[in-house]
């Protein structure tokens, strides 16, 4: 019997320690607690069941278990628990979590924090009289109350953000572009006209422009946007069969096609450069990445299925106005300006590359969207580019902020700031638009 107990807890052992190894290496934070939580979780449980049993081959695997420092240590693993996530978040969005000494002080933060609040709150309240002699019908109806009022809490701080936030991004008139503007006073020439507007994030990052010039003109703007469905981005398709895009350009175009007349505007606007950096990343592309990628046959296909998209999109949409506006490329940056923009936070290596990228750097990345577009234009005569390129980077270096205020809020969307920056080009652009219509 001891033998058939012995080999059962080397499997537990063994299965227990794969397990834990496997979710090591290859957990996918996509997919994570579910189903990548299982491995470990189950993983774990098995170690605990073979190191309890404790056979003899394991007795001294067990007695560096019982050792007061590990001992100590499960006592306050729950303490560590709940402190190592803030801590180790904080780290990566303001110092960064790369290197050994970012590391070691992240992990001796949250041994400092997670003493502490073992020592000063956990073990102080739970060796309160009044909770320790507490029932089950007192705990639970209190332990719930407590949920509900964190839960609160956190909600009214998080809806107070922009108030008791220390960060200078918290400045919504600077740096949202999703602020409402007011009615302006006076005349209101373009009031029996329509601006729609589609695009992806990009189309609606510009909502202070454009409500800028709603206040000032009367124009009516709808905008459709919707993170991802670059209409007429230039480098790869997004009307795919398998995408929400497809479904979601048919839902908006019926209903621009029943409101539509034949004076009003369509502005297609995306993101028609790759990125350096996503708003998430630890570190930024090269410029020579990007033209690599986008020289290599897989980019070259997805632009030829980005025109054929482009044509038939601009083919549908030529049916319902003669003006159809459309922005070209616009600078992008190896930066990720909300980030950087504190002093606790410009050291993250996201910030090291610099705010700033020479106007040569930038056309070579978008030199094959200028072609397309130019293709575009010549097969549909009446499409006119907006150029957003020159109005955001007028000289030789392209940058992230005018005079100390940014123009963008991550590498690729703009600010606030950015969109009242561009209003006076937008407003003369569509003034030269709408006067040169067959109309006026």
């Amino acid at each position: 019997m001891q033998v058939v107990n012995r080999v059962a807890n080397q499997a537990f052992f063994v299965v227990g320690f794969v397990l834990v190894t496997i979710a090591m290496i290859y957990a996918d934070e996509h997919a994570f607690p579910f189903p990548w939580a299982i491995p470990s979780v189950i993983g774990t449980a098995f170690l605990i069941h073979a190191l309890v049993g404790q056979p003899t081959h394991m007795r001294s695997l067990g007695s560096v278990l019982e050792m007061p420092l590990m001992r100590y240590i499960g006592k306050i693993s729950y303490s560590l628990y709940l402190w190592h996530w803030p801590i180790f978040v904080f780290f990566r969005w303001s110092v960064g979590l790369q290197s050994v000494v970012e590391y070691c002080a992240a992990v001796a933060l949250t041994f400092v924090c997670g003493m502490l609040s073992f020592h000063f709150i956990e073990r102080r309240f739970s060796a309160l009289p009044a909770i320790k002699q507490a029932s089950s019908r007192v705990v639970v109806p209190l332990g719930l109350l407590v949920i509900c009022l964190s839960y609160g809490f956190g909600w009214l701080m998080f809806k107070a953000q922009h108030r008791v936030s220390l960060s200078v991004t918290s400045n919504s008139q600077i740096w949202s572009p999703y602020v409402a503007v007011p009615p302006a006073e006076g005349s209101k020439p373009w009031a029996d006209r329509t601006l729609y507007v589609i695009g992806d994030s990009h189309a609606g990052a510009y909502k202070k422009m454009l409500g800028m010039l709603q206040a000032d003109s009367g124009i009516n703007v709808k905008v459709y946007s919707r993170n991802g469905c670059g209409v007429l981005n230039l480098m790869y398709p997004v009307m795919t069969d398998d995408s929400p895009c497809a479904q979601k350009l048919a839902t908006w175009l019926q209903e621009i096609e029943g409101k539509i007349k034949p004076q009003d505007i369509i502005f297609l606007a995306s993101l028609k450069m790759a990125r350096l950096a996503k708003q998430s990343d630890i570190f930024a592309k090269d410029v020579t990445t990007i033209i690599n990628e986008n020289n290599s046959e897989e980019a070259m296909h997805n632009r030829t299925l980005a025109l054929a998209e482009s044509q038939a999109i601009l083919a549908r949409l030529t049916k319902l106005t003669p003006t159809l506006i459309v922005d070209s490329p616009k600078p992008v940056f190896p930066y990720q300006t909300f980030r950087c923009a504190d002093w606790y936070t410009n050291t993250n290596p996201i910030c090291a590359k610099g705010p700033q990228l020479s106007r040569a750097e930038i056309n070579n990345m978008s030199k094959d969207s200028w072609t397309t577009l130019a293709q575009l234009q010549s097969e549909f005569p009446n499409i006119i580019i907006w150029n957003v390129m020159d109005a955001l980077c007028p000289d030789t270096v392209c940058q992230i902020y005018d005079n100390q205020q940014p123009l963008y809020f991550d590498g690729d969307h703009l600010t606030g700031y950015g969109n009242a920056y561009l209003y006076p080009t937008f407003q003369r652009f569509i003034q030269e638009v709408i006067a040169k219509q067959p109309f006026e």
